[in-house]
This record gives C-alpha cells, structure tokens and sequence, in this order.
C-alpha cells in the first residue's frame, strides 16, 4: 500500500523532469535560432571605424562608428531621400 503513493511521487517528478528538459531546448532551439547575422560593409584604416549592416529576423539595421561629419550628412540624406520614395 505505501509502494503505490511512493511509485505516483516518482511517476510525476519523472514528469515533471521531462516536461522541463523539454522547456529547455525549446528555449535552446529559440536562442540559437534568434541570433543576429552581421555583414561588414566596409573597411577603414582607421582604428574604430567600422560599417556594418545587422540583420535579425525581419528587423535590420545599419551601424557605423567615428565617421566624420560630412559621411554622417550624406548618408542621411541617402536615407531620406530612400525612404521618402517609399511612403
């Protein structure tokens, strides 16, 4: 009679083990599969100068580092002027 509820306690913490490993590559799965791709778009000389484009999912995005002024300028109006044709 005492083996029965001992046998159920063990029945349902085998359970609930599979239940959370299986959480957890689910988790896993997700977590890889949500990584970012980065494509370098292109080189300086400059130490620290850096364009690269992200891509993650559906979502982008553009990144660049200590360029001067005048390149900041030039690719807002690029960008502008881009995505003023689509509206």
């Amino acid at each position: 009679v005492n083996a029965q509820p001992e046998q159920s306690q063990e029945d349902a913490k085998d359970e609930l083990i599979t239940c959370i490993k299986t959480e957890l590559k689910i988790v896993e799965t997700k977590q890889q599969s949500d990584k970012a791709t980065v494509t370098l778009l292109a080189e300086f000389d400059s130490k620290g100068m850096f364009a690269r484009k992200r891509v993650k999912g559906r979502n982008f995005s553009y990144e660049f580092g200590r360029l001067s002024k005048d390149v900041q300028a030039e690719l807002d109006e690029a960008i502008q002027s881009i995505l003023g044709k689509h509206q």
